[in-house]
């Protein structure tokens, strides 16, 4: 019996036997990577050749597949996306998953057809950020994994976006896109799918930012009927075995509840999960629990042994046999005539049908044609996708035609269903922008005028760091909104900020959730009348910002990425007086060459390596909802700064050292930026003032910098 499906079940696949895997299994979608451009460069991916076969054997089934391309692009790179795309496209790829918002507009004007699918590296948590790409042409989010089931309800039902959620496999300890660790530590960037999983290692003698893997087999029902769209395996990196025996067993608790059974006939469904792979112990992620120490594997990071003969058990059950399509076939040979098959096949309830013609049945001279002849011919289908049950025979006269034309009638007429079954997903136009790629690709966008004189910019963490600051000559600075404490708080601070001769730029949180826009609207409104601009980190907090038409200065910070120009543009689109952060991700080279003057550039502070829903000093000690800077020690004695920030329940890790450029650095100088920022985390008050000072005689320092232990960054190295 045939079974319509809602719910879409996606499974990974790191190489072409785990994609025939993913689709023997009974994977509904596939998500894979090409041999460039995703954010799992050490899985082995696909050659252009082979996602094409994987497409066609994918779409003879009716599955889709969707290629990752979720990394942040440098400028040179995306000229090279519309050709490697090009061949895709045509062959039906079905979807892309994607990072960087640049990137996504080419692929939109280049491919108009193809659907774009925003990455869980974008790091959506709010109905805003959702809406604003609707607005870039996304027809799919994969919200962060740090939501919960309420919040994700709320969300579909404000936008009606397809919503692409996680229901096993790994979890990061950060927000997905705002994790700059690995990068930072060792240049092998997350945003460039070369993380190094810092995450995994010892701090202070434990494995506290080492995630449990998520397994939502209990609660699956709760997660369909909550309208999610489609639910993602995680584990491109893992085997065919894992591929098929998680998949698998998703498929079956799925299709139970569709027919009204329970999730699990007995108990093995999900001790197999389990036993697949577990990282010390399962959670069942950020559905139903905002964090906490049990979500957390703090003696083992690493997979427990998994059975290895339920490994291979799963997989011969699951992977090793390929399913076979029905199909209704009806033969004619007539005396005297040519040979006529026609094969059907029934796919959402319309036929799909084909008719050929063989050689010219002979008058039979011995024994004529019987219908076992051609039962036994007819139905040798052998290696394809497809299976012929009981043909229509009609046989007149006495007929006679060899075993050979049998076979090549069979043959031809099943090579031209699949070419029929294919034919609905092959593209014949080829896809380019009006003006051709040069008009997209190369023209530099327009950059923002470089100030004659540079704002020094300073952002603080607390009121104490806000006294120093206000004594120095500074020309703006930043408060966390959550600091200013409310209304009067806020309008207090602005005030105190304005009468010591400074700009007040407000900075908005970290992570928008929960409806904050809406819920703190007035507040939001206050904050805009009373800034001279506006510091935010997140889509959310640039929807809300557009569309109540803030016309003033809007300061992108690093998490609002833009990596190549073609992103600046994106950003900026809307409001003239927004301005990017010099991403810390490139090389001296690199800056030069992206060239945009006016922008923010970071001179000192300490760079967030983690932004995450979980809280260290809750796993470590309990929650007292107050502000504590904890420090996470690793194996060399690097000591990281933990702040949380309880007002927006955020847990920021911050490097060990600032990041700190000087004039022997020669940037400022090449950039122009028009802001220079100093960022400031758990400084003392007098170093703050020195700091402080260092910068204010910018452009006349003789002297070293007024801190001992600091980095470059990736002036000097970049990312691959």
């Amino acid at each position: 019996m045939s079974m319509k499906r809602s719910v879409e079940l996606l499974a990974p696949a790191g190489n072409m036997e785990c994609f025939e895997a993913a689709v023997n299994a009974g994977a509904d979608a596939v998500y894979l990577g090409g041999d460039k451009f995703n954010a799992r460069a050490y899985a082995s991916n696909f050659s252009v050749q082979e996602l094409i076969r994987a497409l066609d054997m994918a779409h003879i089934y009716g599955r889709r597949v969707y290629l990752t391309l979720n990394i942040l692009f440098k400028d040179a790179e995306l000229s090279e996306i519309p050709d490697y795309i090009q061949p895709l496209y045509r062959a039906g790829l079905d979807g892309v998953i994607l990072q960087d918002l640049g990137a996504a507009a080419l692929i939109r004007q280049c491919f108009p057809g193809l659907p774009l699918h925003a990455s869980t590296q974008m790091s959506v948590t709010d109905t805003e950020g959702m809406l604003y790409l609707k607005k870039q042409g996304f027809k799919r989010v994969v919200p962060a994994r740090e939501l919960s089931l309420k919040e994700l309800k709320v969300i579909r039902e404000k936008t009606g976006m397809e919503l692409e959620c996680f229901i096993h496999g790994a979890l990061c300890y950060s927000y997905s896109g705002k994790c700059l660790f690995s990068s930072l530590l060792g240049g092998r960037s997350g945003n460039r799918g070369r993380c190094a999983g810092p995450c995994r290692l010892p701090y202070n003698g434990r494995y506290y930012l080492s995630a449990k893997d998520i397994c939502t087999a209990s609660i699956l029902d709760r997660l369909i009927e909550a309208g999610i769209s489609s639910f993602k395996i995680e584990g491109r990196m893992k085997g065919p075995e894992y591929v098929a025996g998680v998949t698998g067993i998703y498929r079956g608790i799925i299709d139970r509840y569709y027919r009204g059974e329970p999730l699990f006939a007995d108990n093995a469904g999900k001790k197999e999960l389990v036993s697949l792979y577990t990282r010390g112990g399962n959670s069942e992620g950020y559905y139903f629990q905002k964090n906490g120490p049990d979500m957390i594997s703090l003696e083992n990071p690493s997979y427990e042994s998994a059975d290895e003969e339920l490994k291979k058990r799963l997989y011969l059950e699951y992977a090793q046999k390929k399913p076979q399509l029905p199909l209704h076939a009806r033969i004619t040979v007539k005396e005297g005539e040519e040979a006529v098959l026609k094969l059907s096949y029934i796919r959402k309830d319309q036929e799909i049908s084909v008719t050929v013609t063989g050689d010219r049945a002979q008058s039979a001279k011995n024994r004529a044609l019987s219908r076992e002849d051609v039962i036994k011919q007819i139905k040798k289908s052998g290696n394809t996708e497809f299976v012929i049950d009981e043909p229509e025979i009609i046989i007149e006269g006495r007929p006679f035609i060899t075993v050979a034309s049998l076979n090549a009638l069979r043959r031809s007429a099943i090579e031209a269903l699949r070419g029929q079954l294919l034919s609905g997903y092959h593209r014949e136009t080829e896809a380019e922008p009006a003006g051709g790629k040069e008009s997209l690709l190369f023209e530099k966008p327009e950059s923002n005028k470089a100030n004659e004189s540079r704002i020094l910019h300073v952002c603080v963490s607390d009121a104490g760091q806000l006294e120093s600051v206000l004594s120095t000559k500074v020309q703006a600075v930043s408060v966390m909104l959550s600091t200013a404490d409310g209304r009067e708080g806020l309008v207090r601070t602005a005030e105190r900020i304005r009468e010591a001769g400074k700009l007040f730029y407000p900075r908005m949180p970290y992570i928008i959730r929960r409806g904050f826009c809406k819920r703190e609207s007035e507040l939001l409104r206050l904050m805009c009348e009373k800034s001279d601009g506006v510091m935010i980190d997140n889509l959310e907090s640039l929807s809300f910002l557009l569309d109540i038409g803030y016309d003033k200065l809007i300061i992108a910070d690093i998490h609002l990425y833009a990596m190549n120009g073609l992103s600046h543009s994106v950003l900026r689109a809307g409001n003239a007086n927004l301005i990017t952060t010099v991403p810390v991700e490139l090389n001296k080279k690199e800056l030069f060459k992206r060239g945009l003057q006016g922008e923010e550039l970071i001179v000192y502070g300490r760079l967030p390596m983690m932004e995450s829903a979980q809280c260290v000093k809750r796993t470590m000690r309990g929650c007292s909802r107050e502000r504590e800077i904890i420090r996470l020690k690793d194996r060399y004695s690097n000591e990281f700064p933990c702040i949380n920030f309880c007002e927006e329940c955020t847990n920021v890790i911050y490097n060990s050292v600032p990041l700190c450029i000087t004039e022997k650095d020669g940037v400022v100088e090449r950039l122009a930026p028009g802001y220079m920022r100093l960022d400031f985390t758990d400084e003392e008050p007098g170093r703050i003032v020195d700091i402080i000072n260092y910068y204010v005689n910018y452009g006349s320092n003789v002297s070293d910098p007024p801190v001992k232990d600091y980095t470059k960054g990736h002036l000097n190295r970049g990312v691959e």
